[in-house]
């Protein structure tokens, strides 16, 4: 889903890099074996670049067993690759807030 040298947005203000780095920052996540709803409000596209905005939430359960509820307002780079995929450059899932 990822370009080489992405970047995700862990929290606001916050970058991780490359593959590596956003495998591990998405690794809580992924534990927490939720369910995420995500709707595009927005995609603008210019030549193999795409913004794309939108609006999700996730419903899992965390470390502790409790229950845990998040949401918000994503803005996301795409870039279309040689095959017709799209990969992403940047993933802000914080990207308007």
């Amino acid at each position: 889903m990822y370009e080489p040298a992405a970047a995700f947005a862990t929290q606001p203000g916050s970058l991780a890099h490359g593959l590596s780095s956003v495998r591990e920052a998405l690794a809580g996540f992924i534990g927490m074996k939720g369910t995420l709803d995500l709707n595009v409000t927005r995609v603008l596209e210019a030549s193999d670049l795409a913004l794309v905005t939108g609006v999700w939430s996730f419903t899992g359960t965390g470390p502790d067993g409790a229950p845990v509820k998040l949401a918000a307002k994503s803005a996301d780079v795409l870039r279309r690759q040689a095959d017709g995929s799209w990969r992403f450059v940047i993933d802000n899932p914080w990207g308007t807030d």
